[in-house]
């Protein structure tokens, strides 16, 4: 009797224990048929944030969530906003371009947003909107060090997107890491004026910078990159890229390279995501920075078997001053 009682209370704690972890696996999936849609401003296939994006997505699909893309081609940022809101329970929008999201949010009160690269005014006001920033000023910290510790003109440059807070966040970082080396440095800048699709455009603002004397050029991605790239083959400069590591997205220019400023766009979409997909959790109505010390900015230098044009001592350093901005002890500004 009591054999066939202690084996009763086996089957009973077996059974309990698999509807319990039956469960906890429920729970996890809560958002399994989750339906999610990436809006970019441009088109993939153009070596910017957009490629970035998509990469994330693509990480997504993979994981098992159900993703969709739409491309604004440059134009109908709003309307196709709304169409995304229209088929899906989560939007994510990547860059400045959907300004207007402040009103999407409102319009489509029971889907949730995301916007990557950009923050509304009062965060606090669309609780179904999360937005999503970075610390490009931390790692334009850590490539002006890199642009001052290289060069030999004492003059070093920036191509960049536009003349707005973002960039004068950007240089204001890249500035004081390059003062740290050397106090006298020279920074000169040019700006594209959004243009991420013009090569000699590019070309011919990295010129203007060099005949200036900069013998290293931080720059934009996308094709107006390429251009700064072009012209650094062309003219026998250095270059740093900005968003993305360039080295993969640019083998062929890999001798004037000396590494990148990451963003990790597509990290920070395929974690956001996944956590509301595995548990539910959306941070609606705040702000999020991803920083050095959260992994999101980070130093590209290609391929494990890419050529270093950066010393080991220098690339030692470089972990140095990540190490010290994710432990505050470097306070990178601003503005």
């Amino acid at each position: 009797m009591k054999k066939t009682l202690s084996l009763l209370l086996v089957i009973v704690l077996l059974i309990g224990g698999f509807v319990y972890l039956g469960n906890v696996v429920k729970e996890k999936n809560s958002n399994s048929d989750l339906r999610v849609t990436i809006v970019v401003p441009s088109e993939f296939g153009d070596k910017t944030y957009t490629d970035s994006a998509q990469e994330g997505g693509d990480k997504l699909i993979e994981y098992g969530v159900n993703v969709s893309y739409i491309e604004c081609k440059g134009q109908d940022y709003k309307r196709q906003m709304m169409e995304a809101a229209a088929q899906s329970d989560l939007v994510v929008c990547m860059g400045s371009e959907f300004w207007e999201i402040d009103e999407v949010t409102k319009e489509f009160p029971s889907v949730n947003f995301m916007w990557i690269g950009d923050t509304v005014e009062s965060p606090a006001n669309n609780k179904n909107l999360l937005n999503v920033v970075f610390a490009e000023n931390e790692g334009s910290y850590i490539v002006g060090y890199v642009a001052a510790a290289m060069s030999k003109t004492g003059v070093i440059g920036a191509v960049l997107e536009n003349d707005d807070s973002a960039s004068q966040a950007l240089i204001a970082g890249f500035t004081q890491g390059a003062k740290q080396v050397n106090d006298k440095i020279n920074i000169v800048v040019n700006y594209a004026d959004g243009n991420y699709g013009d090569e000699e455009l590019g070309k011919r603002l990295a010129n203007e910078l060099h005949i200036q004397g900069a013998d290293i050029i931080y720059h934009i991605t996308g094709k107006t990159g390429a251009g700064v790239l072009k012209a650094a083959k062309e003219q026998g400069f250095y270059s740093i890229g900005l968003g993305r590591d360039i080295k993969l997205d640019y083998p062929e220019y890999e001798d004037v390279i000396l590494c990148s400023m990451k963003e990790e766009i597509g990290q920070a979409i395929f974690t956001l995501v996944k956590n509301y997909y595995d548990y539910g959790t959306f941070d609606g109505g705040q702000k999020v920075t991803g920083d050095c010390s959260k992994r999101y900015i980070s130093i590209g230098l290609g391929r494990s078997d890419s050529p270093q044009l950066l010393a080991l001592d220098l690339r030692n350093e470089i972990n140095i001053l990540k190490q010290g901005i994710v432990n505050r002890e470097i306070k990178v500004k601003t503005a």
